[in-house]
């Protein structure tokens, strides 16, 4: 074995690997005993901080484990690292699958946050696999993670390696392989699937003490009494009249991020917009055309647009729009959220801003393109979009206006002053008073790294100071093969709940290869934000495999079979949080009523043989309304 400190952590570092190679082993494909085979580094930690102990433990598949203990507190996972090289060949598209157990020596409150990943030892260290998951306890927990290989890896030339540096604390990791599964396409069968294990505190627990909190808010603040009294012309109170109750959608938006185009274009085609290929690169047919409007008809609750309004893409074709939510108003489905108005960085080849900006960066000429985008864009669009993301990440994207400093982050210089961004939000709120105006970012909430809710936190206050108004948070949702840890994301809601409005999840998606994984945090995430006061809406980052970015959608395989996690989906919000109809007949004083979800309702009233129709708003605890015989 080979243990070192080091200042650099492995995706910029070529590995020392261990002069004893262990023989070949069909069933993992690094060493056949990683409690003594392994390398890493520890940064700004004794070079003795992992050691080989031996398990008691006769239920356990392994009897020897390797004790990790960090006595310093980093601030990344790679700042400390066990590492195991690999000892076969990889080819693409191998299906492997890592497992590991791991456990606490000691109890915390606190869940303790490791990972887990795969990847080339130089560069360009591609990247196969990364998990984190939260260890919150002394038992041991068994994790099996499968993911493909994105690249051939000829032996020793990759490594799994445990990071922890995060943490100053102890933990034992132990029954540690990878095993190469070959060529296996999805979907999986049962053994294999079964194969498959992870965990992350709350999973499966119906007793977790974050769900029943959740649940007890869910009752508190989603429902309402709905109370209606029926008169006649004269006003007097009619008893005996049936009244029915119909939900009709909630005051909470569940929605889906849509491409404009599919909704519009002709599959054949024919006529000024032919449909095109996919994200996946498979041409959009008639029978997707069909099942994709089909599904946002009558399975969507609202929707948002993916890239239809960003900044290149709206200048490219303003038209596509306007035709898309002339769509959606004539098949009556909401739209809640633009994304985005300005996505300020890059100059390069991944770069987010119309090609004229990247060409000529002067201060002047940019400024005046931001400016002139926000007037077009807004004044084509007023009244039309509820809900704008105004900068898109603003931690990483800061080409334009810098980035301001706040505990833990540094500041950067852009293009234009800093308090170029509190302009942008002045000038969103002159051009549209009505819509709700976000900052959107990622890890703020899904990963909750601290920087990253000091920063936001910090941003917001400075916007404000600079005559901005910030309406909401939009935290992005992107879950890798990794674990929700709801005591830290609670916290992150607790720390912004008081200087916004509104929050939302507004990019939400899993992409792991283990179904069931999929849909536990699917539904788990719903839950959780269904129970925040602040939490406006939970937007899904699409819901078909054929047209997402990670070809991994919560809701729709690429062959249109719905997923584990869609079928929760669904089930949230089309039946446990959607109230049923219900008939009720009014009692002597003419009054009906309904206990159920907040939202719209549909009414119906049959008084003295005539049907009368209403609408009505649930907004409250209790809301009572009359209705006057038509």
């Amino acid at each position: 074995m080979r243990f070192f400190a080091a200042s650099v952590f492995l995706g910029c570092m070529a590995l020392i690997h261990s002069e004893s190679v262990a023989a070949a082993s069909s069933a993992t494909i690094i060493s056949i005993d990683p409690t003594t085979d392994y390398e890493g580094y520890n940064a700004g930690a004794p070079t003795d901080a992992v050691s080989r102990v031996q398990i008691g433990d006769a239920t356990l598949p392994f009897s020897s484990a390797l004790r990790v203990r960090r006595g310093v507190t980093g601030e990344n996972y790679f700042d400390a690292a066990v590492v195991w090289p690999t000892r076969a060949a990889v080819r693409q598209g191998d299906l492997l699958l890592a497992t590991y157990w791991v456990r606490r020596t000691k109890s915390s409150a606190t869940p303790l946050q490791v990972e887990l990943t795969f990847q080339l030892n130089e560069a360009p260290f591609t990247s196969s696999m990364r998990t984190n998951a939260p260890v919150d306890g002394r038992a041991w927990q068994k994790y099996a993670v499968p993911f493909y290989a994105r690249a051939d890896y000829a032996a020793g030339e990759a490594s799994l390696a445990l990071r922890y540096g995060l943490v100053r604390d102890e933990l034992e990791i132990g029954g540690i392989s990878v095993e190469n599964l070959g060529q296996i396409a999805q979907p999986f069968s049962t053994s294999l699937r079964r194969k498959f294990a992870f965990y992350y505190p709350g999973r499966g627990d119906q007793s977790a003490s974050w769900r029943k909190a959740a649940e007890r808010r869910i009752d508190s603040l989603r429902k309402g009494a709905l109370t209606v009294r029926v008169v006649d012309r004269a006003g007097k109170p009619v008893a005996g009249a049936a009244v029915e109750f119909r939900h009709r959608r909630t005051s909470f938006y569940w929605a889906s991020a849509i491409e404009g185009q599919w909704l519009v274009c002709d599959p054949a085609g024919r006529g000024p917009r032919p449909c095109g290929r996919t994200k996946s690169g498979t041409q959009f047919t008639a029978r997707d055309a069909d099942l994709y409007r089909r599904a946002i008809r009558s399975r969507m609750n609202s929707v948002g647009f993916e890239n239809t309004l960003k900044w290149p893409a709206y200048e490219e074709d303003r038209s596509l729009p306007i035709e898309a939510l002339r769509w959606l108003d004539a098949n009556n489905v909401p739209f809640v959220r633009g994304h985005n108005l300005i996505w300020p960085g890059g100059f390069g080849p991944q770069s987010n801003l119309p090609a004229d900006i990247r060409a000529n960066s002067s201060p002047t000429y940019v400024a005046r393109r931001v400016d002139d985008h926000f007037d077009e864009i807004l004044g084509a669009l007023k009244g039309r979009v509820p809900e704008w993301d105004v900068v898109n990440e603003p931690f990483d994207n800061y080409d334009i206006q810098g980035r301001i400093a706040a505990p833990g982050v540094d500041r950067r210089q852009g293009i234009l002053p800093t308090a170029s961004i509190a302009d942008w939000f002045k000038n969103a709120r002159r051009a549209d008073p009505d819509a709700a105006l976000f900052l959107n970012d990622f890890d703020v909430l899904e990963n909750a790294l601290p920087q990253k809710s000091a920063f936001n936190l910090a941003l917001i206050d400075f916007i404000r100071r600079n005559g901005g108004e910030v309406d909401g948070m939009g935290f992005q949702g992107h879950f890798g093969q990794s674990g929700p840890d709801f005591l830290r994301m609670q916290t992150v809601v607790n720390q912004f709940s008081p200087v916004v409005q509104s929050l939302a999840i507004t990019e939400f998606d899993v992409d792991t290869l283990d179904e069931t994984l999929q849909a536990d945090i699917t539904d788990d995430m719903m839950v959780f934000a269904f129970s925040q006061p602040k939490f406006t809406g939970f937007e899904i980052w699409g819901f078909w495999d054929g047209d997402h970015w990670l070809g991994n959608s919560p809701v729709y395989r690429a062959d249109w079979s719905l997923k584990p996690s869609g079928r929760r989906w669904l089930d949230r919000i089309n039946n446990k949080w959607k109230t049923p109809p219900a008939l009720r007949t009014t009692s002597i004083d003419g009054t009906a009523s309904l206990d159920g979800f907040r939202g719209d309702y549909g009414l119906t009233a049959t008084i003295n043989g005539r049907r009368c129709r209403y609408d009505a708003v649930l907004n409250a605890r209790r809301t009572t309304l009359t209705l006057t015989a038509c």
